[in-house]
């Protein structure tokens, strides 16, 4: 009776010892359950960043797509504006050469002009002085006549 009583109180120790470590587990399991929990949600929250890492990311290389198109829009537009200029700068340089063969074309026309109404004035002295001349001689040719009739 002893020894069952014995073998009763060692089983009761030993059920209560595998109820106490039943219940560490329980506790352990329950931490490790919570643990999981949080990692699960830890997890759940990296691949929320992750993706919204990726729209970024999407986003960005679509903002970079666009700047690069603008880039080259604005070369373009630089070249158009500097053959604009280069053009203007033709234009001008025309401009300025025409103004100066007309300064030319209209001193050459002016000169021209003063060499014509000198060579009529010329002209016209000449004639002047041929009508002297013909006058002279007639005065003289009437003197030497009415002298003669004097005479």
């Amino acid at each position: 009776a002893a020894a069952r009583a014995a073998a009763e109180a060692e089983k009761r120790t030993a059920a209560e010892t595998l109820q106490a470590e039943r219940h560490l587990w329980t506790e352990e399991l329950a931490r490790e359950r919570a643990e999981a929990g949080r990692a699960a949600a830890e997890l759940e929250s990296c691949r929320m960043q992750i993706d919204e890492m990726g729209s970024i990311s999407a986003e960005l290389a679509l903002r970079s797509e666009e700047i690069e198109r603008s880039r080259e829009r604005l070369g373009e537009m630089e070249a158009e504006i500097a053959g604009r200029v280069v053009a203007e700068l033709e234009l001008r340089k025309l401009l300025a050469e025409s103004k100066a063969e007309a300064a030319a074309v209209a001193n050459e026309s002016k000169r021209a002009e003063q060499r014509r109404q000198q060579a009529d004035l010329n002209s016209l002295r000449r004639e002047l002085q041929q009508h002297e001349r013909l006058h002279a001689r007639a005065l003289h040719e009437t003197e030497a006549r009415a002298t003669q009739a004097e005479e």
